[in-house]
């Protein structure tokens, strides 16, 4: 028999290629002059390494696959946490706003216990009048707030929004 083939000789990468008939084309290429010299052990060797380069290439091909459906459960279940972790907020959410308003209920039925507005006159309202029209009404009713917070910081009545600003948070209107 002549002299082995070379890697240097093999014209195409094969140990990456599954395809036989690239196999059998680079394998006339070789050795098709050589007839004569084809011996059991040179086939044994050829097809070993046809088979081999078609499993590699299996083996390559199903890791990248299955690389990639990693990726995608990961995925999945990263946005299943994610909406978890939000369904979460939006329930917490959900309290807290359900709880704000059954305080602002609890304040509206204090400001207007009857549901309708009180109305008590009383003898010195002629001069707390003067005295709004003067300065404005919301201005007076601050400082007679904040006084009151200065000298009975407990008891003192404190300015808080309107009962229609209530009402309109209550129906969803904002304030």
């Amino acid at each position: 028999m002549s002299e082995p083939v070379s890697r240097k000789q093999v014209e195409m990468p094969l140990n990456d290629n599954p395809d036989a008939m690239a196999w059998a084309n680079e394998f006339m290429r070789l050795f098709g002059e050589r007839k004569a010299e084809i011996d059991h052990g040179l086939m044994l060797a050829w097809f070993a390494n046809a088979i081999m380069a078609g499993h590699d290439w299996v083996a390559r091909n199903q890791w990248a696959k299955t690389a990639a459906l990693e990726q995608e459960r990961d995925e999945a279940r990263t946005e299943r946490n994610t909406a978890t972790i939000g369904k979460r907020i939006l329930q917490d959410k959900l309290t807290t706003l359900t709880a704000e308003r059954d305080r602002l209920k609890e304040a509206l039925a204090l400001c207007d216990p009857q549901g309708e507005r009180m109305i008590i006159h009383a003898p010195e309202d002629p001069q707390v009048r003067e005295l709004c029209e003067q300065v404005g009404y919301g201005a007076v009713m601050d400082s007679a707030a904040r006084q009151w917070r200065e000298k009975d910081p407990i008891g003192a009545f404190t300015v808080g929004p309107c009962v229609a600003t209530v009402q309109a948070a209550l129906r969803g209107e904002g304030g």
